[in-house]
């Protein structure tokens, strides 16, 4: 979202901006114009209709992109296929027999 703040030096209170704001988020205070940066949507129409250039953008600090880490790769995959090679093809222990087999059998 953009953000932008009024050069003093070069506003002179007319109020341009803050009546194109469609959400009122610039007030003219002691004949400055102030940005309400709570309010403000970044849209740039203050930008846009200042005839003095008094609006200008603000860079702020990008913020890193989050890491998406593929799902093969994670700890639950890599430790669920140690698992089944533990437990044998069938996913049992092999110490253990089924105990329906087992009963039917005796």
């Amino acid at each position: 979202m953009n953000t932008y703040q009024v050069d003093s030096n070069r506003c002179n209170g007319c109020g341009l901006c803050a009546s194109a704001c469609p959400e009122q988020a610039i007030v003219i205070e002691g004949k400055q114009a102030v940005i309400l940066a709570d309010l403000c949507n970044g849209c740039g129409t203050c930008l846009t209709i200042c005839e003095h250039s008094a609006i200008q953008p603000v860079d702020l600090p990008r913020q890193p992109a989050p890491v998406i880490i593929p799902r093969s790769t994670t700890r639950a995959t890599f430790s669920r296929g140690r698992r089944q090679r533990r437990r044998g093809a069938h996913g049992r222990h092999p110490n253990r027999t089924n105990t329906f087999q087992h009963r039917a059998g005796s």
